[in-house]
């Protein structure tokens, strides 16, 4: 935690700093890149020609080539590398828009309000990146500036996310951030590219054992890759498997579609590994690249330990299957939650201040509780802010919501452990807000 929060407000400084060296001085900055590129091409030219002489591979001709052409372009036209950087960081601020336009509309999906700044900042974003690609005389200064004034933009951004992590009224909000960046997104491409490489190389007849291990040693711990050949498929999946079950994590719920499968609720889930691979290459197409990694038995504990983690912070998951059966309802959530958590119901009556004769209503099926009683119930059963979130969202009802003061007093309260509903009131009424009624 306090390296993630250190971590924002040390990138937030230099990003802020960047931004405006890039404000004040613009010309001397585009000037530096220009030489660091002319260098670097005529440094990677020459390495690409001695390598060729060495190896007589073709490609490494080609690309020396290419990076002596480039270089003159640039030593003789200045245009030309303005323009590409206008028309990158134009294509880059309406990826960001559309980020943010997608986020807003996960936002509304999910009924959580204040999401001005998040079309805000959809709007500008799309409206500079189109402005960046339609205007030509956007000279250099000017856009080294755009540079900047972003820079700052996105250190502030991290500021505020690092400002988040020790506010102890907004620390537990549920966050989805979209940074959206080229290396990463060029990076999609990568198991295609990948996948093709090993197809081509198969192709060719020569005998390779693609299962060969340098130690004899049990691993563990397995990175597991999956690409397909079509769609988005193509970009690749990446989960692991831990003593042979496989911890995956995506979009899998199709109830929660929208915008054509682009986005919806994310799903995190455990199968063992002999049933998974099987169904990734029969069902799904796809094919699979495994990379075992080594770990010694401190490290084991630590993995051991996220993934209680995880488990900890999720809630149950109920697949279509299973809704179809009627396990989507509030009253058969909470029913099966006691079971498993050896709850009964006396304690259930003590810690929830609800009466005996609306609970038994309520775990019949013969009551439908509104908000406010489903919050007593769940933490009367000792439930996280994950799975009462989860139970509201059964019910239909508005989830706990950190940025509303009574809400993230109440989820302070909960993943400090152990609160009862007549302890939180007793905090609500110290604090001058309603009590759970």
């Amino acid at each position: 935690m306090f390296y993630d929060v250190a971590m924002n407000f040390v990138i937030g400084t230099i990003l802020m700093v960047a931004g405006a060296i890039m404000i004040w001085i613009p010309n001397r900055i585009f000037t530096g890149i220009l030489i660091a590129s002319i260098v670097f091409l005529c440094v990677n030219g020459v390495v690409l020609i001695i390598r060729f002489v060495k190896n007589k591979m073709n490609k490494d001709f080609f690309f020396s080539i290419l990076s002596f052409v480039f270089m003159f372009f640039l030593m003789n036209f200045r245009y030309l590398p303005q323009w590409i950087l206008r028309v990158n960081f134009g294509g880059y601020c309406i990826l960001c828009g559309f980020a943010c336009f997608v986020q807003l509309v996960i936002n509304q999906i999910n009924h959580i309000k204040r999401n001005f700044f998040n079309f805000v900042f959809s709007f500008i974003y799309i409206f500079f990146g189109f402005y960046l690609l339609l205007n030509p005389d956007f000279h250099t200064d000017l856009l080294m500036r755009a540079f900047g004034i972003y820079f700052m933009i996105l250190g502030m951004r991290y500021f505020g996310d690092g400002y988040e992590g020790i506010n102890p009224l907004t620390k537990y909000k549920w966050k989805r951030k979209v940074r959206i960046t080229l290396p990463a997104f060029l990076c999609a491409f990568v198991p295609d590219a990948a996948l093709t490489s090993v197809n081509r190389y198969l192709e060719e007849g020569k005998p390779e054992d693609l299962n060969t291990y340098k130690k004899d040693e049990v691993v563990r711990l397995k990175v597991i890759v999956h690409v397909g050949p079509k769609g988005f498929q193509k970009v690749g999946h990446i989960c692991f498997a831990y003593d042979d079950i496989v911890y995956s994590y995506g979009n899998y719920d199709s109830d929660s579609f929208h915008l054509n499968q682009t986005i919806g609720d994310g799903i995190f889930f455990t199968v063992p590994l002999e049933k998974y691979i099987p169904n990734m290459i029969s069902a799904e197409n796809n094919s699979i690249f495994e990379y075992g990694v080594y770990t010694t038995s401190k490290q084991n504990a630590l993995i051991e330990k996220e993934i209680e983690k995880i488990r900890q912070n999720g809630y149950r998951w109920y697949t279509k299957i299973e809704k179809e059966d009627g396990y989507d309802r509030f009253a058969d959530y909470l029913n099966e939650y006691m079971a498993e958590h050896d709850i009964d119901l006396a304690e259930l009556l003590c810690r929830s201040n609800i009466s005996r004769n609306y609970v038994y209503n309520i775990i019949n099926g013969d009551r439908n509780p509104g908000r406010e009683k489903i919050i007593a119930l769940c933490i009367g059963a000792g439930m996280n802010c994950s799975e009462i979130n989860r139970a509201l969202k059964i019910a239909q009802e508005g989830i706990l919501y950190a940025k509303d003061e009574r809400d993230a007093r109440i989820m302070i309260a909960v993943n400090q452990g152990n609160a009862t509903v007549t302890e939180i009131n007793l905090m609500l009424v110290h604090e001058g807000l309603p009590i759970l009624k």
